[in-house]
């Protein structure tokens, strides 16, 4: 079972294979993977799966948590889940797109993140 904190399941939405490093992109490649057979995700707070591969995880604890606890606080919100909710990513991808993509609101959680460009691109895209 996969570990994901609430933000990354947006990141998951938009990942191109690209990342912080070569080993980052092999642990997404294979986070993704999971992801596409089906395999269940429980929710969590601080560093997840994703985390392991990241130079912003000190031991476990983000450097940028405040930031990153923000981005969390509001996918949680408008996605309705809680830590410890164990959901499938084919299930949640669905309210991604209409409360997070559709709404407008990618801007207003991830705009100060470093791979919002390449999100904000892809959604446009995806627009059209």
């Amino acid at each position: 079972m996969l570990r994901l904190r609430p933000h990354h399941l947006v990141c998951l939405h938009f990942y191109v294979g690209k990342g912080y490093s070569a080993e980052f992109v092999e642990n997404m490649d294979g986070i993704w993977a999971a992801v596409g057979h089906g395999e269940s995700i429980t929710i969590t707070d601080g560093a997840d799966d994703v985390c392991q591969c990241c130079p912003h995880n000190r031991n476990g604890i983000c450097s940028t948590s405040e930031k990153v606890n923000r981005y969390d606080g509001q996918v949680r919100s408008l996605l309705g889940i809680s830590t410890g909710d164990c959901v499938d990513y084919a299930c949640v991808e669905p309210k991604i797109e209409s409360e997070i993509l559709t709404s407008g609101k990618l801007s207003k959680i991830c705009h100060d993140c470093q791979w919002y460009e390449i999100c904000k691109e892809a959604n446009e895209r995806e627009k059209e």
